[in-house]
């Protein structure tokens, strides 16, 4: 009887030892604790990460807006030293002289493309870039063209009427795309003024995790009353510079 009863001790003490159920078994409680710590720590480490790349790749996404603020008040301030170097210049070929005044190529920032988060104005950015690249192809022509010609002057040979003809009529076309131009830029940067302002509102913490676009909607009359103030602006700037 007492070796029966002793047997069953045994046994019962050994399935407490090895049932991986047995809340009382202290390596299980520890696996599975450390696994499950450990499964939360990677899982945290990568929303963590996620969040992280999000805010980064939104903060680039508004400093690429205020680049191109910065860019297109350039290349407004460029459009009136054009117009100045058009004038000047026409001014001289009309007299058939030259001039050592060149037009100045517009500056534009391709990694903008990639470090804009807003598909729309990413659109409309690609559609401005490449008005300006064809005007600096032109602009670049006809500096090549006048330099060739002033050389030519310059070498003693007598150039005809109709050379200083050419040049005033590239001019006239040149004038013409400024015309195009100009509205572009003023349009873009009113565009680009109430977006800035619409995610200075905004919470930069959730909102670039909660929205997969960063698209914010602009109506035109939004557009049309930038306008106003960006023309106010300009005339008040243009006033004060008179002045000196």
């Amino acid at each position: 009887m007492y070796i029966h009863l002793n047997r069953i001790f045994w046994v019962h003490h050994l399935a407490g030892v090895v049932s991986p159920g047995s809340s009382s078994n202290p390596f299980s409680a520890t696996f599975w604790g450390a696994f499950l710590g450990a499964g939360f720590v990677f899982c945290f480490g990568l929303l963590a990460r996620w969040i992280g790349k999000q805010q980064d790749r939104f903060a680039q996404h508004r400093s690429a807006f205020v680049k191109l603020e910065s860019s297109l008040q350039v290349h407004l301030d460029q459009i009136v030293i054009w117009i100045a170097t058009i004038i000047d210049t026409r001014q001289v070929l009309q007299k058939r002289y030259f001039t050592s005044r060149r037009l100045p190529a517009f500056r534009l920032y391709p990694d903008l493309m990639f470090e804009l988060g807003n598909l729309d104005m990413i659109n409309k950015y690609f559609g401005y870039t490449r008005f300006i690249e064809r005007i600096n192809g032109d602009a670049d022509a006809f500096n090549s063209t006048l330099t060739r010609l002033e050389d030519v002057l310059i070498g003693g040979q007598v150039l005809k009427d109709e050379n200083f003809d050419f040049l005033i009529a590239g001019l006239g076309e040149l004038t013409g795309t400024l015309n195009l131009l100009e509205p572009q830029a003023l349009r873009l940067l009113a565009e680009v003024r109430i977006y800035m302002r619409k995610v200075s509102a905004l919470n930069i913490f959730f909102y670039p995790l909660f929205h997969k676009n960063w698209d914010l909607p602009i109506s035109e009359k939004e557009i049309q009353d930038e306008l106003k103030i960006i023309n106010t602006e300009f005339e008040r700037v243009k006033a004060q510079t008179d002045k000196l």
